[in-house]
């Protein structure tokens, strides 16, 4: 992952087969692979949408914040490192409002999962 990081375009066409895969488990109920997911996809999506490495590319943020959104409509509870994650949301919606309704609609994501505090 470290090697693509340079190549925005491979690592959001890495980030659209997420988003595909996060699509194929959404209705299943085995917990095993929806926590084996989690510990892919967090990471991916906590550098894609994080504001302070070298490489800012709007389009990698962009598939980022689509595979945020994704991952939690796919999500079936809210956990902790999906909570911490959060914190990365408001550096976002100071980018400009291009991103606007798409944070809106991970934060609304949020509280359907119920734990926001």
């Amino acid at each position: 992952w470290g090697a693509a990081e340079r190549q925005t375009p491979l690592v959001t066409s890495c980030i659209d087969v997420l988003i595909s895969l996060l699509k194929s488990v959404e209705s299943s109920e085995d917990l095993k692979v929806r926590r084996l997911l989690e510990q892919r996809i967090l990471p991916v999506i906590a550098d894609s949408t994080n504001l302070s490495r070298e490489s800012l590319d709007p389009n990698l943020t962009d598939a980022g914040l689509s595979l945020w959104l994704r991952y939690l409509y796919a999500l079936p509870e809210y956990s902790e490192p999906l909570h911490r994650l959060g914190s990365q949301l408001l550096p976002l919606l100071r980018c400009g409002e291009d991103r606007v309704l798409k944070i809106m609609l991970i934060l609304e994501a949020y509280l359907v999962l119920g734990k926001v505090t």
